[in-house]
């Protein structure tokens, strides 16, 4: 049978047990749990036993017929009965444990499985195979029509290339915005990113560019974090963005500006003098 790392030692037992004994006598017991529970059984013999418990044969002799009483031979071994059926227990216990672990893995790992089976089917998109940048998702329909249906079919968009095109290919729709973020964050480590999230839903209607979305999936990725903390991220940043602006926020976020930019920029500024004041 497997050690187990830690003894269980119930104390309200342990001092009801030895409430009538000595000191020494209670000392030598524990001591011999310690290593019978270490060493999964005792030697028979006394010189042994003052080895392991480092007392002299005298002291040993003297408080041993008390102590002796705990313990039962077994296999030419000397064995507390009680403490073996604790490590039964505790064997039982760490076993369900460990099988309970694995069962929820398990889950875990399918359910990753069918959101990723999942998400092209629900968003019209294949989110794996897609890898468009960000700039390339153009929100004017009209530039994505087939101006010319005998041109090449690689230098056609890939809207205009869908089921029914004059070219009369079979082909899956172009992956909308929200699949187009998901294949970012998913590069940046997030393989649990879902287009049809709540939240990135309503970041990509308020504007939110992929890059931004991606940098968020970056930082939450480095920060050992999930799907929903990298969607935080985006929430918080334009939010902020919106506060410092004393506007509600539409569109991508505000490049940053430097120093110089911003004062600069106060000097064009025209001043509003107060004649009242």
């Amino acid at each position: 049978m497997a050690r187990e790392p830690y003894m269980p030692l119930y104390l309200g037992d342990f001092l009801a047990a030895t409430s009538e004994w000595e000191g020494e006598e209670a000392s030598l017991y524990l001591m011999l749990l310690a290593h019978q529970w270490a060493l999964g059984s005792l030697p028979r013999e006394p010189e042994k036993l003052c080895r392991i418990c480092r007392w002299t044969r005298k002291n040993f002799d003297r408080y041993w017929p008390q102590v002796s009483q705990k313990f039962v031979e077994r296999d030419g071994r000397l064995v507390n009965a009680r403490l073996e059926e604790h490590r039964g227990r505790s064997a039982e216990i760490a076993g369900k444990r460990a099988q309970a672990g694995k069962r929820g893995a398990a889950i875990r790992h399918s359910k990753e499985m069918a959101i990723a089976r999942d998400v092209p089917e629900q968003n019209g998109g294949n989110c794996q195979n897609f890898a468009l940048p960000s700039n390339s998702i153009q929100s004017n329909p009209e530039e994505n029509s087939v101006e010319n249906p005998s041109q090449d079919t690689h230098s056609v968009p890939l809207a205009a290339r869908a089921r029914g095109s004059p070219h009369g290919q079979d082909l899956a729709p172009a992956p909308t915005r929200a699949s187009a973020a998901c294949v970012a964050m998913r590069s940046e480590g997030l393989m649990t990113a879902n287009p049809s999230h709540p939240v990135l839903l309503q970041l990509i209607a308020e504007g939110a560019e992929i890059g931004e979305l991606a940098q968020a999936a970056r930082e939450a990725h480095a920060s050992h974090k999930g799907f929903g903390y990298a969607l935080a991220i985006a929430r918080n940043r334009r939010a902020e963005a919106a506060r410092l602006g004393a506007t509600g926020l539409k569109g991508a976020l505000p490049a940053k500006m430097t120093a110089t930019e911003e004062l600069l920029a106060n000097l064009d500024r025209p001043r509003v003098i107060d004649h009242d004041a």
